[in-house]
């Protein structure tokens, strides 16, 4: 009958006393560390297959670590799924040894000189319209507001580039006063950014655009391709609430003009809703374009509106 390992390499060993005893030592410890070891290293190699199986289950069953946000970071929050460009303006912030969360901003000077600083910064190309009392015809959230009384002259690349006033103690503060305001839940701003888009050959914003009853909003219009001499642009409003078009300059208008030379430039054009009796929404407003001249043979497109109060 065969000896255990143990056995047998402890009893070679203690044989080995004659001539070549070191080298039959030499020998047993080796066979021993074969020998002996070898129930204990497939313990070992179970161990560490399970401890293995054991981290690999932890990693699998971890969460996914949330995408992580920037300080400063702007997001629209839309009322139009379909409208992702318009909505409730929310910015980032992690307060020292606290927690970073998203939070409005009040309307409080709230005007488009802030849309535009925030839509850009956002990756659009401009800001339409600014909206204020954003969250008394919306859904409004909860969350603490982060900025109030803020104050850009446009240029800025960041929301917080620009200043903030103190309106108690006059002047702009030194630094942005986070969670500091004097608004309640209705007074959440919100912008509506410019996503221009081409349909046929004038471009226009395909989308409803939005107007609060007394204040403006705006949109660009410009040729989609190059034309072969002037090309007027008529503007033709449908029935409903008074709606002015003016340019750039205020002054009223009907029409666009577009050369040659500035066929690609968009122009800017105003849009003022007058305040009416009534308590609803005006919606099914359609500004109508029709382009004609320098090879543009009546191409027409048009803009919806939507008129709140």
């Amino acid at each position: 009958m065969e000896t255990s390992p143990r056995c047998h390499a402890g009893n070679e060993a203690a044989a080995a006393n004659g001539p070549g005893a070191d080298k039959a030592r030499a020998a047993a410890s080796k066979r021993t560390l074969h020998g002996l070891c070898r129930p204990c290293a497939s313990i070992a190699a179970g161990l560490r297959i399970w401890l293995a199986c054991l981290l690999l289950a932890a990693f699998a069953l971890a969460p996914s670590p949330a995408q992580a946000q920037s300080e400063g970071e702007l997001r629209i929050v839309p009322y139009d799924a379909d409208v992702p460009s318009t909505g409730r303006l929310e910015i980032f912030h992690t307060p020292d040894g606290g927690t970073g969360r998203w939070g409005p901003i009040c309307d409080d000077a709230f005007r488009m000189d802030e849309a535009k600083v925030a839509c850009k910064q956002m990756g659009y190309r401009d800001a339409e319209n600014y909206i204020i009392r954003y969250s008394k015809t919306h859904a409004h959230t909860e969350a603490a507001y982060w900025l109030d009384d803020m104050d850009c002259n446009g240029s800025e690349s960041k929301f917080t580039d620009c200043r903030q006033q103190n309106t108690r103690g006059g002047g702009y503060f030194s630094e942005l006063q986070w969670g500091q305001h004097d608004c309640n839940r209705l007074e959440q701003a919100g912008v509506q950014c410019t996503t221009d888009t081409a349909l046929n050959y004038t471009r226009v914003d395909k989308r409803a655009l939005t107007v609060v009853e007394g204040l403006s909003a705006t949109f660009s219009v410009w040729l989609g391709k190059a034309p072969t001499g002037n090309v007027t642009v008529t503007m033709t409003v449908t029935s409903g609430p008074d709606l002015t078009l003016k340019n750039s300059g205020g002054t009223e208008i009907s029409t666009l003009t577009f050369t040659t030379s500035n066929w690609d430039d968009p122009q800017t054009v105003t849009v003022a809703a007058a305040s009416d009796t009534d308590t609803t929404d005006d919606t099914g407003i359609t500004i109508g374009f029709s382009a004609a001249g320098g090879g543009y043979a009546a191409s027409t497109v048009q803009q919806d509106v939507r008129v709140t109060i």
